[in-house]
C-alpha cells in the first residue's frame, strides 16, 4: 500500500463505521418503540399505506372515498387523488412489489436511508466548513433522537430529509466544479423529487432563486440556481398535468396545503397556542360547521375552502394571528418534547434536554455561518429560515423540523469548533505568558 492510500483507506473505514453506527441507532429506536412489526397508526401513515397498496396492485394513485367524504364504508369507491404528493407512496409501493406488504421491510429500508443521510452530511459539512465540524456534526446526526427516530413510522420525513440533503450536496458540487455541467440538472431533479415527497418544499426553488439574486453577486451561482430551478419545474410538469387531467383544475403538487393552513390559523389555535409545546398546534375548531361543509366538496374545492377560511380569519384577527406566529417561531426554535405519531414508549424529557444543551451551539453556529461570504456556506441557514417561515404560515408541527435537523446540527458543530479553537488558542497564549523566560 502506497503512503497516499493510507489516509484514503482510513477515511473509507471511518465512513463505513459511521454508517453502521447510524444504522444501528435507528434500528435500536425502532426496536425500542415497538419493533419492526409494530402497527403503523392512523391518519397520515394509514393514508400513505393505502395509496402505496393501490399503486402496487395496479389501481393507480387512488384512495377509497371514505378517507375524505365519509362514503359508504361497506362499498367504498376508489377515487383518483392528489391529497398527498406521490413520491413517498411510490417508494412504499416499490418495496411492497419487491418484498411484499411488510412494515418491517419499510422500516429497515428507512433506517438505511437515514444512515446514508448521515454519510452525506459528513461530506457536505467537510466541503462547506471543515473536517473537524464534519465529524462533530456526523456524531450528532448519527445519534440525535429527533433525527434517528424518523424511520419508526410510515411517514415521508426520512425520505424527504435524504432528498433535501442530497439537493444541497449537488448544489455544492455544482458550485465547486462548474465544469460539470450536468450537476445543476441533477440538483433540479432531486429538488423536484423532494417536492414530490412533501409539498412543504414547493416554494423553496423560488425562495432560493430570490436569495441568489438579492443576496449575492456571484454570477456563476445565479446560473447554477437558474438551471436547477428550471429543471425542477420540468420534472414537476408531468405530475401537474396529471392533476389537471384528473381534477380539471391546475394543481402543482397536492391538495393538502389548504387543510394545513386552516389547521394553523383559526380561533381554537389562537386560544390554545400554549399547547404547541406538546409537539404540534394544528386542529380545526371543534363544533363548527366547516367540517361537514368541506367534506361535501371535491378535493380542489375543499382545499380552496380551507385557504379562504384561514385567510378570512387572519384578516379579521390580525393581532391574534401575529401573536400566534410569534409563538410558532418560539416553539420552532426551542427543542420540544419528542412526540411522533405512534410512539408511546419515549418519554419527552431526555431528548428535550439534549436539544436544550445543543441550542446555544446552534445559535452561535448560525451567526457564524450567516456572516460567511459565500452563499453556498449559508445554505443551512437559508433552509432553516425557509422551513421556519413555512411553519409560521401553516400549523406548527415538530415534524416540519425533521428535514432541517441535520443542518441545525451542522451549525452546532460549527459553533462548537469555534469555541473549541478559541479556548485552545487562549490556553496556548496563557501557557506562553507563564513560560519561564531565558536570561
Amino acid at each position: 500500500m502506497t503512503p497516499a492510500h493510507g489516509p484514503r483507506v482510513g477515511r473509507t473505514v471511518a465512513v463505513v463505521g459511521l454508517f453502521l453506527v447510524a444504522l444501528s441507532v435507528r434500528l435500536a429506536f425502532v426496536q425500542y418503540t415497538g419493533g419492526l412489526h409494530q402497527p403503523i397508526g392512523r391518519h397520515d401513515p394509514a393514508l400513505y399505506d393505502r395509496l402505496a397498496t393501490n399503486l402496487a396492485a395496479g389501481r393507480g394513485y387512488s384512495i377509497e372515498d371514505v378517507f375524505y367524504s365519509g362514503g359508504d364504508r361497506a362499498n367504498p369507491k376508489l377515487v383518483a387523488t392528489s391529497f398527498q404528493p406521490p413520491a413517498y407512496p411510490a417508494f412504499l409501493a416499490a418495496l411492497y412489489v419487491l418484498w411484499g406488504h411488510s412494515y418491517a421491510t419499510v422500516r429497515i429500508a428507512q433506517c438505511v436511508v437515514g444512515a446514508l443521510t448521515v454519510v452525506l452530511c459528513v461530506w457536505l459539512a467537510a466541503r462547506l466548513y471543515s473536517r473537524f465540524a464534519a465529524w462533530v456534526a456526523a456524531a450528532l446526526i448519527a445519534v440525535y433522537p429527533y433525527v434517528a427516530v424518523s424511520p419508526v413510522q410510515l411517514m415521508a420525513e426520512t425520505q424527504f430529509t435524504f432528498l433535501v440533503v442530497s439537493t444541497v450536496c449537488l448544489l455544492a458540487v455544482s458550485i465547486a466544479r462548474p465544469e460539470r455541467k450536468y450537476m445543476p440538472i441533477l440538483a433540479g431533479i432531486v429538488m423536484a423529487l423532494a417536492i414530490l415527497t412533501k409539498s412543504i418544499f414547493v416554494a423553496f426553488p423560488p425562495f432560493l432563486a430570490f436569495i441568489a439574486v438579492a443576496g449575492t453577486r456571484e454570477k456563476p451561482f445565479r446560473g447554477i440556481i437558474a438551471v436547477s430551478v428550471l429543471t425542477c419545474l420540468v420534472v414537476l410538469s408531468p405530475w401537474t398535468m396529471r392533476n389537471l387531467r384528473v381534477h380539471g383544475k391546475p394543481i402543482l403538487v397536492s391538495t393538502g396545503g389548504g387543510f394545513n393552513v386552516a389547521q394553523g390559523n383559526n380561533e381554537w389555535v389562537s386560544n390554545n397556542i400554549h399547547k404547541a409545546y406538546l409537539g404540534e398546534v394544528g386542529r380545526l375548531p371543534p363544533g363548527q360547521a366547516m367540517d361537514p361543509a368541506a367534506a361535501s366538496f371535491n378535493e380542489v374545492d375543499r382545499e380552496r375552502f380551507f385557504y379562504r377560511y384561514a385567510l378570512d380569519y387572519m384578516i379579521a384577527h390580525p393581532f391574534q394571528t401575529v401573536r400566534t406566529m410569534l409563538y410558532k417561531a418560539l416553539f420552532y426554535l426551542a427543542p420540544g418534547p419528542l412526540k411522533y405519531r405512534g410512539m408511546k414508549h419515549i418519554t419527552p424529557s431526555w431528548p428535550q434536554a439534549i436539544g436544550w444543551v445543543l441550542l446555544p451551539f446552534v445559535l452561535l453556529g448560525g451567526v457564524l455561518v450567516a456572516r460567511m461570504r459565500s452563499l453556498p456556506e449559508k445554505l443551512p441557514v437559508i433552509l432553516i429560515a425557509y422551513f421556519a417561515l413555512f411553519s409560521l404560515l401553516t400549523r406548527y408541527d415538530n415534524r416540519y423540523r425533521a428535514a432541517v435537523e441535520p443542518f441545525s446540527l451542522m451549525l452546532a458543530a460549527v459553533g462548537f469548533e469555534w469555541l473549541y479553537r478559541g479556548l485552545r488558542a487562549a490556553l496556548d497564549r496563557r501557557g506562553t505568558d507563564h513560560a519561564p523566560r531565558s536570561a
